[in-house]
């Protein structure tokens, strides 16, 4: 991994302990629809189906424990997404 992208993932992860206050986790109902594009219950929803672009956990095993994400996670996620859209973008670029 490049320099730039370790310090992308670095600037994404940083910014996201900023957001919710350096926790390690944060709860799937306060970034599904910032982050996600989708109601609470649509999130949680998949969430117990296994459909969300990435792992969700209870911290307990209670059905009425929220479902919480790993903020590393979530800063992978973001990254990732970006960079796959900047390589169809780069490609487009390319192709013209």
């Amino acid at each position: 991994m490049s320099n730039r992208i370790k310090n992308q993932v670095s600037t994404t992860l940083q910014s996201l302990k900023e957001e919710f206050n350096e926790t390690l986790f944060v709860r799937l109902d306060r970034i599904s629809e910032r982050y996600l594009g989708m109601k609470t219950a649509t999130a949680k929803r998949r969430a117990g189906e296994c459909a969300l672009p990435f792992p969700v956990s209870r911290l307990n095993d209670s059905q009425k424990s929220p479902y919480v994400v790993q903020l590393t996670v979530l800063a992978d996620y973001i990254d990732n997404r970006f960079r796959a859209d900047y390589d169809e973008w780069k490609k487009a670029q390319y192709a013209n």
